[in-house]
């Protein structure tokens, strides 16, 4: 048997090895002709660390700028139909979206989803001088997952970044908050009794039992002190994922808003949601992921409390009326909404205003430079192991 199995690896040899020296080439070649263009660019000086700026922008003055969507969505999702409804959705700046690739010689700005960048989906090999390519990102760090985009994207390929961080070219958060209008304002409305349509204590939906922030590991240890009712994967509880699961959650007088992972500006839509229930969120936020624009004493941060003295807080608000009600006297100021599609009419505005100068990022860097862990094969056995033990 022995003999027989080196005989026949001995004959494989030759194949394999011509296959390994094709797959070197091949990923040799998609390096070099991604790279080629920019080694010979000298990097100008007005520049930050990911950021490089220069003097002339080739900018088309057109009445209607072309997006064109050159990747998927989480490789399946249609997003065209969402970016459209967004940028028809009272968008002053007027835009067209296709993911028609023929389309590419007469596009203002290509779109590429970071987790759509699979190696074997190249990019372009038409570039105008006045396009601007345009990454978009929705995931923090440790959802990252490696596509192999390093072999088919040069680190310097993109001129703008799009997604829910702060420093951003195009700011594209999960939600927002902004102040009411003058005449909003003007017209006072006495604030209602939140705390009346409340009969429960606090909800959670998390599906994600091994995430990098261990939502899972700390709710179990929390329902040991105060009632939770837990739905999801992680859970016993079903919510369906439509309008109805607002009803559902609705009379909840808490709801847990713990991000997946503690990651610079990374606040999803569970905050925004919690608010839109009228419910207090609870949130696990570090400095670094606070949102800039959160309505002052709209929510609870878990981490300015020791567990067991967290649980005698929520129960304090929760049998005081008047402590309930004076978590949404952001009301009376501000309103709060989520989607994360509507900032594409930031985007549009973005393709029309000339003054934002010519630039290109080293996304690589760029994407790297955060306060939480990034994604590894290794972490999700760490994540695993945590969580048995929890």
């Amino acid at each position: 048997m022995e003999s027989k199995c080196l005989k026949f690896f001995g004959q494989q040899k030759k194949p394999l090895l011509f296959v390994g020296i094709f797959v070197f080439l091949v990923n040799f070649l998609l390096l070099a002709e991604n790279y080629s263009s920019y080694l010979s660019i000298v990097l100008p000086k007005n520049s930050n660390q990911h950021v490089y700026y220069f003097g002339q922008r080739h900018f088309v003055n057109k009445s209607e700028k072309q997006i064109l969507l050159w990747t998927r969505y989480f490789y399946d999702v249609d997003w065209e139909s969402n970016v459209r409804r967004a940028l028809s959705a009272s968008c002053p700046h007027r835009c067209s979206v296709t993911t028609d690739k023929t389309a590419i010689t007469g596009a203002d700005a290509v779109l590429f989803h970071l987790l759509d960048l699979y190696f074997w989906e190249t990019p372009p090999k038409y570039r105008a001088p006045h396009q601007v390519w345009v990454l978009h990102n929705a995931e923090p760090p440790p959802h990252q997952y490696y596509t192999g985009r390093t072999l088919a994207y040069s680190p310097f390929v993109f001129n703008w970044t799009f997604s829910y961080r702060q420093d951003s070219t195009i700011v594209a958060p999960y939600g927002h908050a902004f102040r009411k209008s003058k005449k909003a304002l003007q017209q006072k409305f006495p604030l209602k009794d939140f705390a009346k349509e409340k009969s429960k204590m606090t909800y959670g939906v998390i599906s994600n039992c091994v995430d990098d922030a261990g939502r899972f590991s700390y709710v179990k240890s929390l329902r040991k002190y105060t009632p939770i009712d837990l739905y999801g994967r992680c859970g016993n509880l079903s919510c369906p994922r439509d309008g109805s699961c607002d009803a559902i959650l609705k009379p909840y007088r808490f709801g847990i808003a713990f991000e997946n992972s503690n990651c610079k500006s990374y606040t999803s839509e569970k905050f925004w949601k919690a608010l839109q229930r009228e419910s207090i969120p609870l949130v696990n936020w570090v400095p670094e992921q606070i949102p800039p624009d959160a309505p002052p004493k709209s929510y609870i941060n878990v981490r300015e409390f020791e567990m067991e003295a967290l649980a005698k807080h929520l129960k304090n608000i929760a049998e005081n009326d008047t402590e309930y009600n004076s978590y949404f006297e952001w009301k009376k100021m501000y309103d709060a909404r989520d989607g994360f599609f509507f900032d594409f009419c930031k985007l549009c505005k973005a393709l029309h205003n000339e003054s934002i100068p010519a630039q290109m990022v080293n996304f690589e860097s760029w994407l790297s430079d955060d306060v939480c862990d990034h994604w590894t094969i290794s972490s999700i056995f760490t994540r695993r192991i945590k969580n048995y033990f929890a």
